[in-house]
């Protein structure tokens, strides 16, 4: 009992240190030099947007978390569902009345989605299958 639970605490530890370590490595650029280029115009605040979370996803190795990522930030359908007319006049409607979503707000949401995706399936490939299924 007592080696399971050093082996679970130990596992827990090590999943902390590296998610840790892939957030210091992707704001520095994995190799610290992003920081020192601030005078080339690089800014952290571009960095953040779908495509290059996307991209980002895919060169982790993340491909569960990019499928998941793309069909949730994409305002598309699959070719075969066609969207009766009522349906896309409706949603037109709705779209236009909208106010712009606030860009702050949506970079944290895309962060936290980022977060949440990639330890979704970093528990899938542990086998913890319910903390993968509560993080959804």
């Amino acid at each position: 009992m007592a080696a399971t639970k050093q082996k679970v605490e130990e596992r827990i530890t090590k999943r902390a240190e590296e998610k840790k370590n892939r957030k210091t490595a992707h704001i520095t650029g994995k190799d610290g030099q992003g920081f020192a280029d601030q005078s080339e115009g690089f800014a952290l605040d571009e960095q953040i947007d779908n495509k290059t979370l996307s991209e980002r996803l895919l060169s982790e190795g993340y491909m569960q978390a990019y499928i998941d990522f793309f069909y949730l930030t994409q305002k598309t359908t699959p070719n075969f569902i066609e969207p009766n007319e009522a349906y896309m006049k409706e949603f037109k409607m709705i779209q236009a009345r909208t106010p712009e979503p606030d860009k702050e707000k949506v970079k944290a949401d895309l962060q936290m989605l980022y977060g949440d995706l990639t330890e979704a399936e970093m528990n899938w490939r542990e086998g913890e299958f319910k903390n993968c299924f509560r993080i959804y």
